[in-house]
């Protein structure tokens, strides 16, 4: 049984093994006209499937990618320097004693 794939598969494919691309160029290598192919990767980027950076000179397309749980804790410790933020929930807290999570050294959940 042969699959048939579309132009947004091949698009998805070869932005799989490139990381990432331009309209410009995911145009000219499917040979889709470029209108096509950026409506196609609004779609994509509607489902969370692409990420799109609309640059002055070129419009880039990646893949998206979905942080782990604990790449997002981390990137709220960042966004929070200089603020205690718990190890296990990533909320931010006041503390004298530089306790690494809240509640007394006892997280609780929904805190």
């Amino acid at each position: 049984m042969k699959i048939i794939e579309t132009g947004i598969d091949e698009i998805m494919k070869h932005l799989k093994k490139e990381g990432s691309s331009t309209v410009k160029d995911l145009s000219e290598r499917f040979g889709y006209p470029e209108e096509v192919v950026e409506e196609w990767l609004r779609a994509l980027e509607d489902h969370k499937a692409v990420d799109i950076d609309y640059g002055l000179r070129k419009t880039e397309v990646k893949i998206h990618e979905e942080g782990t749980k604990d790449q997002a804790k981390e990137n709220i410790k960042k966004k929070k320097e200089g603020k205690h933020v718990c190890d296990v929930c990533g909320k931010s807290f006041d503390t004298d004693h530089g306790l690494k999570i809240h509640k007394a050294m006892v997280h609780e959940e929904g805190d």
